[in-house]
């Protein structure tokens, strides 16, 4: 149950989020360029999410480097 409801938070409030989107995105465009229309949308969501995906991970290692670092200085060698 721990988990069962923030996944259900995130899949509730992922739908209000990507349905208006798409809606709203791809209301002005005529019927026969459609097709294009959605691969062109869905190539821009693929592109954001990986450039997040990789600056978020990029910044998590940056950050965990630095604690590292501060954590070493603070050691004492024992011989």
């Amino acid at each position: 149950m721990d988990i069962f409801w923030p996944q259900f938070v995130q899949g509730v409030g992922l739908s209000l989020l990507f349905v208006p989107l798409a809606t709203v995105s791809m209301d002005r465009i005529p019927k026969e360029k459609m097709g294009n229309a959605t691969s062109l949308f869905n190539l821009m969501r693929n592109i954001g999410g990986s450039t997040g995906i990789a600056l978020t991970a990029t910044l998590l290692a940056r950050q965990r480097q630095i604690h590292t670092n501060n954590i070493v200085t603070h050691l004492i060698p024992t011989t």
